[in-house]
């Protein structure tokens, strides 16, 4: 299969989404919410722009083009990084701390469906009932992974602040990866996500100023930040980049449905770094959200084949 290597790349893209809940456990102790979503973002666009320096062929657009009053060139990533960055990550936090683990997971693994729902609608694209099934499947297969064997737990689902947070926060991102496709794809993806990262720290500035980080940040330990970099160099801009990526080569929907990889990589991690019992069931459905992810990649629509749209 001609994509093979960038179905690779989005598995490790969402193993370093997986890996980063029990390191983000390692620094929420420490830094306050907004200013943890601060750090980070300054973090990965002071990497980029290092990065860029580093590859000629990745400087466009150029900052020249500021000067040239030439703005709109980079809308789409402004626009794109105060959806996908800001307001996904700002309504992510908000939503842990309101709602259960088990709920956001499973409105987190809503993820691909919304994707796929918001291109059909949005952006006429096409799904074929093969593709449906396989997001269907690895849908079922994230839920398990999360509520294993407990029917109670989904049966006594009830929404609340937290639940509609997520659920906003998962509309942001299929909006983000949509948009995306239809408008960032003549950007270079490290120029792209660079962008993003720097509206995504401009928009986040005056929340973490409000925290006053000037009365704690002596405090926080070395291996804090330590954690917070490997979130920062992982996370953020390895699986960002990762995502856009393979957004521009396959679509938003067949990108999307990686993601239900997320809970499974985040059961390893929490077994390995802090120490969480491994359930055998949730064994099995990690190979049901794998089958679903086959289905998908191997019955989905080429990348050429996809429709643009200026709705979006």
């Amino acid at each position: 299969m001609r994509n093979r290597y960038i179905y690779a790349l989005l598995v490790l893209g969402n193993m370093f989404w997986g890996c980063s809940f029990p390191l983000t456990k390692m620094v929420v102790d420490y830094i306050p919410r907004d200013s943890f979503i601060f750090f980070r973002f300054l973090m990965a666009s002071i990497i980029l722009g290092v990065v860029i320096r580093l590859v000629p062929s990745a400087r466009n657009p150029k900052i020249s083009d500021l000067k040239k009053n030439n703005i709109g060139k980079l809308m789409p990533a402004v626009i794109s990084g105060f959806l996908g960055i800001f307001m996904y990550q700002f309504l992510f936090f908000m939503a842990l701390e309101r709602t259960t683990a088990i709920n956001s997971s499973i409105i987190g693994a809503l993820n691909p469906v919304m994707t796929i729902i918001i291109g059909v609608i949005f952006a006429h694209q096409y799904i074929n009932k093969k593709m449906a099934f396989g997001v269907g499947l690895s849908f079922i297969g994230a839920v398990f992974t999360i509520c294993g064997v407990n029917i109670a737990a989904l049966t006594e689902f009830k929404f609340n602040s937290g639940d509609l947070l997520m659920l906003a926060g998962t509309g942001v991102w299929a909006v983000y990866n949509v948009y995306c496709q239809s408008k960032c794809s003549h950007f270079n993806p490290l120029v792209l996500t660079f962008w993003n990262f720097v509206t995504g720290t401009v928009c986040a500035l005056p929340l973490a100023l409000a925290e006053k980080p000037w009365e704690w940040i002596a405090s926080v330990p070395l291996s804090s930040w330590a954690a917070l970099f490997c979130l920062t160099c992982f996370a953020s801009v390895g699986a960002y980049f990762i995502q856009f990526y393979a957004i521009t080569k396959i679509g938003s929907a067949r990108t999307s449905i990686f993601v239900n990889l997320m809970p499974f990589f985040s059961m390893i991690a929490s077994v390995l770094l802090i120490g969480e019992d491994l359930e055998i069931v949730k064994v099995l459905t990690a190979f049901v959200i794998v089958a679903g992810v086959i289905i998908c990649q191997k019955y989905g629509r080429n990348p050429d084949e996809t429709v643009h749209s200026d709705k979006l």
